[in-house]
């Protein structure tokens, strides 16, 4: 009999996120290696921006997926709210918009702040009475993934229950995020604390973010941290045929985050190239106020909204871009997870740094890659210049090294977690 896991997390497939993605591909190489995979999550709407109905297949049929009522919050979010816009302009789709704005706006400075340890809190109480009739199951291990935050809590109160073994696997760090909110800090802290006292192991996706754990909780054995990236499906990336465009093309595909991750300069840049063919294509779910900024400087024939697509229709575009974009993270402890997915495509990368501790700005330096520059429009146009002037020459294929990206392929992450699986179930081996 193969051992037996418990995952909790909130964002399954069939939702494209990040930790979705991630732990699609984990449960994959598990299931495939003898282990026996329940699943804790939550039901997912179709009319949530990455919903992706072909993504169910990606989940092997061995693996038993029990998925639960998210809370008011997500009901509200994606099955009540107006829907978005199709991109067909009338009143109706304006006003459908700005009054989904102004309500994700409300929420977002006045509700939020308050739910701890995040808004998924309101599934914690649906979550709990799945957990309840899980007791009886015979777990090897439980391994709690967030954020969201509130899958820790899940997984600390099911160890209590039950004394199983329990790993929890961070995306991001959560009480000394920078972008964190200073006036919760002590409470998080706390909170969060409490529960790393009681994990067995630790999982994080970049070498700062281990380190950063170990500082702010001096309790907690650096041994008993591993760092597993997130990564990418080289042999997909293989398969899909590349989109590629008639003139110059820079790709992105994400979001952009108020504050954090702005597109404003780059866009600046883009219109002082406005004499040169170059075009800028985005996939992803993008905020209406960076729609309305591009079309109201005339630049939407220039820089193309594609809204949300699906993965298949993503690698296709990455992997045609003649540059793929990337914009850069504050803190020096995140990496953005569509750098894996640009090392697949194996195209150059344009990193718009977002200060000297930029993490993905290093990696893409040192593998050499792609093209690191600061967030200055001057320096932004002289980039592009030379990225368009590499590819007019011919020489844009033969610039960039891809041969050192394959440990970034899930296949070899997967093997490295299955390693830290094995060492926590076979040893006794406790935390401090």
């Amino acid at each position: 009999m193969g051992k037996r896991l418990l995952l909790i997390c909130h964002t399954f497939l069939p939702i494209a996120g990040p930790r979705a993605l991630r732990w699609g591909q984990f449960v994959k190489y598990l299931i495939c290696q003898g282990y026996e995979i329940d699943i804790l999550t939550t039901l997912a709407s179709k009319k949530h921006p990455a919903y992706d109905e072909k993504l169910l297949d990606a989940i092997p049929k061995e693996v038993n997926v029990i998925r639960t009522y998210p809370g008011p919050i997500y009901s509200f979010s994606y099955d009540h709210l107006p829907p978005k816009s199709n991109g067909v302009k009338t009143f109706g789709t304006f006003l459908q918009t700005t009054v989904r704005s102004h309500i994700k706006r409300a929420f977002t400075r006045i509700v939020e702040p308050l739910l701890i340890p995040d808004k998924c809190i309101v599934w914690l109480p649906y979550a709990l009475i799945a957990l309840m009739k899980l007791k009886k199951k015979k777990y090897d291990l439980i391994i709690s993934s967030g954020y969201p935050f509130t899958d820790h809590i899940l997984g600390y109160y099911f160890k209590k229950w039950t004394g199983t073994k329990w790993i929890v696997d961070y995306g991001d760090p959560w009480s000394f995020y920078p972008g964190f909110h200073r006036w919760r800090y002590y409470i998080d802290k706390h909170i969060e604390g409490h529960l790393l006292k009681n994990v067995d192991h630790i999982i994080v996706t970049t070498e700062s973010t281990a380190k950063g754990f170990v500082k702010h909780y001096p309790f907690l054995d650096p041994k008993g941290i591993d760092v597993i990236s997130q990564g990418c499906d080289i042999r997909k990336y293989q398969e899909i045929i590349p989109e590629k465009g008639k003139i110059f093309r820079i790709v992105y595909t994400g979001s952009f985050y108020n504050g954090l991750r702005e597109p404003y300069v780059f866009f600046e840049a883009i219109k002082s190239l406005s004499n040169q063919n170059v075009e800028v294509l985005i996939a992803g779910h993008i905020d209406s106020h960076y729609v309305k900024w591009v079309e109201e400087k005339q630049l939407n024939t220039k820089i193309i909204f594609l809204g949300h697509q699906n993965s298949q229709k993503v690698i296709a575009l990455q992997k045609g871009a003649d540059v793929l974009l990337l914009f850069g993270w504050l803190n020096g402890y995140q990496i953005p997870g569509k750098i894996y997915e640009y090392f697949g495509a194996q195209r150059p990368i344009l990193a718009i740094k977002y200060d000297e501790q930029d993490i993905a700005a290093k990696i893409i330096s040192k593998q050499k890659c792609g093209v690191v520059v600061d967030n200055r429009k001057e320096d932004i146009i002289n980039v592009i210049q030379h990225l368009y002037n590499l590819k007019q020459s011919g020489q844009i294929e033969n610039h960039f090294d891809h041969s050192s990206l394959a440990k970034y392929d899930w296949q070899s992450l997967a093997r490295k977690l299955e390693k830290t699986i094995d060492g926590v179930i076979e040893h006794d081996k406790e935390l401090p």
